[in-house]
């Protein structure tokens, strides 16, 4: 498969990229990898909600490591969410040059694919870039990863950038493990990408068949409501922070309060009244699991935030904050909201 092939399977089979030598990875030296295996079934719907299938793995193609599809039910309107990994690594790499120099020969087709202007992530590999890419009727994010010698590229379709980022967290703490994902002592913990919003509580994998209207409904329940609180904290905290540092900021932080008028909070009531109207009774049903996720949203929010919620922020900060705002919180004020009024 030449390059260009390559590219255009990873990009449509929603990859991440992880090379570089900061980072070491165990799977440079392995030209097969079950990628399906890394992520356990726990952190996968403990990220994505209930799985609707088994994670399945694609044939093998010339060039890759391995792939793997998590197929999950989203809470956008009407669809099935779609998670895809696939890795490179540098012992399954079939082309002449180095898998580093690919990496870096990539990304500017990467943006001309997806987004021109992608946000660099920090703490996550060695590099990591966050792509958006509009079509109709959604969305969906990709992230491209470099770790040591090993490349990992991710797209997911039906849920937010959040979920995306918090699973490539996890390949990148399992590249970094010394044994296998199922080795004694070293069993999966509860990882925390770069943007920790509220998520689905933990569920059984729901089979083969399509989730029947009321699992539907009480998903579409939590995830609505735990976007929602954390969007809401978002918003106050950083309007709280520019209205204390913004004459302190560079040029380029400024820019990120440049925030409507009216709060997340307002803008929203009128469509959030409706929603919870709408599922009046599913959400009474399912307040033991709504009240225990909007109290885990709010711890993780405060561990992620103590910094800005003390009064100290940083550039970086002031970015995740905006970016959430612009991305997540825009397609559960624009689509999510919205999607409701026809039912």
């Amino acid at each position: 498969m030449n390059r260009s092939a390559l590219l255009l399977a990873s990009i449509s089979s929603l990859l991440l990229l992880l090379t570089g030598c900061e980072k070491k990875s165990r799977f440079d030296d392995k030209k097969v990898v079950n990628l399906c295996a890394v992520v356990s079934q726990a952190e996968a719907e403990t990220i994505l909600g209930p799985l609707i299938d088994e994670p399945k793995a694609d044939p093998a193609s010339a060039g890759l490591a391995g792939t793997c599809t998590w197929h999950f039910k989203s809470a956008a309107a009407g669809m099935d969410g779609r998670l895809t990994a696939m890795l490179v690594t540098e012992a399954s790499n079939t082309w002449p040059q180095g898998i580093g120099r690919w990496f870096a020969a990539s990304l500017p087709e990467l943006k001309a694919e997806l987004d021109a202007h992608p946000v660099e992530l920090n703490n996550l590999g060695d590099r990591a870039f966050l792509y958006q890419k509009f079509k109709p009727n959604t969305n969906y994010w990709a992230i491209a990863m470099q770790q040591s010698r090993t490349c990992a590229i991710l797209r997911i379709e039906g849920a937010g950038s959040s979920q995306l980022e918090r699973f490539a967290a996890i390949l990148a703490r399992e590249a970094r493990a010394r044994d296998t994902p199922d080795a004694p002592g070293n069993q999966p913990s509860s990882a925390t990408g770069t943007i920790a919003t509220a998520s689905a509580p933990q569920r059984s994998v729901a089979g083969s068949g399509s989730a029947d209207r009321g699992k539907t409904d009480e998903m579409q329940v939590l995830y609505t409501m735990g976007y929602m609180e954390d969007c809401i904290r978002v918003d106050e905290l950083l309007r709280k922070s520019c209205d204390r540092w913004r004459d302190q900021l560079s040029e380029k932080n400024r820019r990120y309060c440049d925030l409507p008028h009216d709060t997340f909070e307002a803008r929203t009531a009128g469509d959030y009244g409706a929603f919870r109207q709408t599922f009046s009774a599913q959400i009474q049903e399912s307040e033991p699991k709504i009240s225990d996720l909007l109290a885990r949203g709010r711890v993780a929010f405060e561990q992620r935030f103590a910094g800005p919620l003390a009064g100290r922020i940083s550039g970086l900060e002031f970015e995740a904050l905006n970016r959430q705002l612009g991305r997540e919180c825009a397609l559960v004020e624009t689509e999510w909201l919205k999607g409701n009024e026809a039912r």
